[in-house]
């Protein structure tokens, strides 16, 4: 292999690290953001404030939250029981979906 040829070769091996490490270092980066979310969310209903039972009386009640939005469903949708307010929602276009 020439000098030239060897050259090109580790430019071209150094741009890949550099392509790679910088990809890694932004995956970790929004690994911990995600991770940061998460931690501030895990107080229940996605950071929106602590949700209340709509009706308060009703088996299957709907969650609603305090910016008033409402859980577009009754019942959690894994195991059909009721909803839990203390499990952070999922939103699916826009309106929140409870768990239990």
């Amino acid at each position: 292999m020439s000098g030239a040829s060897r050259g090109l070769l580790a430019l071209a091996a150094g741009l890949a690290l550099a392509v790679t490490g910088a990809t890694v270092a932004g995956l970790g980066r929004a690994t911990q953001t995600i991770g940061q979310e998460a931690a501030r969310d895990s107080g229940g209903g996605g950071g929106l404030g602590q949700p209340e039972f709509v009706p308060a009386d009703a088996a299957l009640p709907r969650l609603r939250w305090p910016d008033g939005s409402l859980s577009v469903n009754d019942r959690c949708p894994v195991t059909k029981t009721r909803l839990a307010r203390d499990i952070a929602p999922l939103f699916v276009n826009g309106r929140p979906v409870g768990f239990c």
